[in-house]
This record gives C-alpha cells, structure tokens and sequence, in this order.
C-alpha cells in the first residue's frame, strides 16, 4: 500500500536482484496471502548452512502434489545460489506426469543446478553450491513426497 493507493504483486518475480524487489520506495506490505493447498501436496526446504541462523549456502523449497504416486504439480525453487530465488521450471517439467523415484529426482536436481549462478563466499565456491543446490533439491523432493503421502 502507498500513495497511489493498493496492489497485489506475486511472490514469483517479487525480488529483482540483491535486496530488491519490485515495491516502490513509497510503499509497505500490508498483507502476504497463502493459498491452502489441495489434498495430497506436501512441502518443504531444504536449507544447507554453516550454523542455526546463518545464511544458506544453498537451499531449495518444494511444493509436490502426488496422485498413484505419480507428480501432479510440483513448484522447486532455490536460494542463495543466484541474483534471486531461482525458479527450476525445467525440473519441474521434467517430474510432472512422472512418477517419482530417485531416477526422477536426480534428474531434476541436475536440471536445478543448471540455472544456478551462485557468487563465491565464506559459504563455498561456486561449483560446491551448485552441487549442494542439487542435493537440497533430492532433500526437498524426498521430505515433501513424504508429507504428501500423509
């Protein structure tokens, strides 16, 4: 909300670089809205880091939708290994329709690793977090199958 009154903006897409997203300098959140998710979905990220609190050197957050045990929707998306969070739609793609088995999920960890762009720091080099963004991304499909099951 600011001085030209409200709007909604959508989470994908919201952070436009390092510290920055698409609110104007004259505005606030006043609201984050969350949709309930349909039966059968399951969640979770995986976050590799140093110590409790810290940054993450990679980390990967999972929406999975199963159905017979075959993935009817599924959203990967990764930080700290790139500008923004990176959205791994070619991982995604590739699980939908399929059933998910640790052949599947290996592909779609290569395929997250693939649009990673991470810096160099105290954390790692880039190519280990890549490598840690493909296994927080198995992690985050694994955990979040098992609470679709539930």
């Amino acid at each position: 909300r600011g001085e030209s009154g409200e709007r909604s903006l959508a989470a994908d897409g919201f952070f436009v670089g390092a510290y920055a997203t698409k609110m104007e300098p004259s505005e606030i959140m006043t609201e984050i809205r969350i949709p309930v998710a349909a039966a059968g979905t399951g969640y979770a990220y995986a976050k590799l880091k140093r110590k409790v609190g810290d940054f993450a050197t990679a980390a990967a957050a999972v929406t999975l939708r199963l159905k017979g045990g075959m993935v009817q929707e599924v959203v990967i998306a990764l930080t700290n290994v790139g500008p923004t969070v990176l959205r791994a739609r070619a991982a995604e793609d590739a699980l939908r329709g399929k059933a998910l088995n640790d052949a599947s999920m290996a592909k779609a960890a290569r395929l997250a690793m693939s649009i990673c762009d991470p810096a160099t720091d105290q954390r790692g080099d880039a190519e280990y977090r890549t490598a840690m963004a493909g296994e927080m991304t198995r992690r985050a499909l694994r955990t979040a199958a098992s609470r679709a099951a539930r």
